[in-house]
């Protein structure tokens, strides 16, 4: 099974754009779900990196800064990506074998964006690993100074890695907005069926025997450290995530009988 999702928002009472009620992260105020007016609805609002006009990062003194104008509101904060989902789907089977019968569901999910609290406040303790370069020598970001000239400017890694995740007005959202595609195997299910024939003049009629597993594996995804369907709210506001629970994995039997 597939399914498409196309979607844009139309017309918002004659305002450019309105944050969803409770779509807030619990760390960077100034980072929001919105709906925009011409945009894919649930758009990440927050701060991008200031940059020239090949799009280039821009350093002052070797630390980035987020741009200080975007649309559709002059706050400084632009749309990120839009947190539905554009495809979903799944592929299921049931393989039978004798007295073996073999069943399995793999779904997916493409084309929305999340923004991860998580890797934020990895990035901020200095426990993510992309936080290791430059502890030596000092971190040089990869970009462009304002004067045009490339940035050489080496900072220490912890000011710089802080700066970037530290919120306020530093706090670059762009960072921790991450693809929240995925492919999961969701389930597996191996039932062997005992014979009629075993069960002739007895009180049980028809016995089964499975071994079953759900949330078995993430085969496929892009945002590190967390689990792509990992929520901070239930509400509609969704794309935030904060220190989440990964889905259990179970792997159990079940025995069913019939009289």
């Amino acid at each position: 099974n597939l399914a498409v999702n196309n979607n844009k928002v139309l017309y918002l009472g004659g305002l450019p754009s309105i944050v969803i009620d409770g779509a807030y992260p619990r760390w960077g105020s100034e980072v929001s779900i919105s709906n925009v007016v011409g945009m894919p609805y649930g758009q990440i609002m927050g701060f991008d990196y200031k940059r020239d006009a090949r799009g280039r990062i821009v350093y002052s003194d070797g630390i980035s800064n987020p741009a200080l104008a975007g649309e559709p509101e002059q706050t400084g904060v632009v749309p990120l990506g839009s947190t539905v989902y554009k495809q979903t789907g799944g592929i299921s089977n049931e393989l039978h074998y004798k007295d073996l019968s073999l069943s399995f569901l793999v779904d997916f999910k493409f084309g929305a964006r999340m923004y991860s609290g998580t890797n934020l406040l990895l990035y901020y303790y200095g426990l993510s690993k992309n936080t290791l370069q430059g502890r030596e020598t000092g971190y040089v970001g990869k970009g462009m100074l304002e004067n045009g000239h490339p940035n050489t400017t080496a900072v220490p890694a912890q000011q710089y890695f802080q700066d970037i995740s530290a919120g306020g007005a530093d706090h670059i959202a762009r960072e921790f907005v991450y693809d929240a595609s995925f492919i999961k195997w969701r389930s597996v299910s191996l039932t062997y069926t005992v014979p009629s024939t075993w069960m002739q003049k007895r009180l049980i009629r028809g016995m089964t025997i499975s071994l079953v597993g759900r949330n078995l594996a993430i085969l496929m995804k892009h945002i590190p450290n967390v689990d792509p369907e990992s929520s901070l709210n239930n509400t509609n506001g969704q794309g935030l995530e904060l220190s989440g629970y990964p889905a259990v994995r179970s792997i159990g039997f079940n025995l069913g009988l019939k009289f």
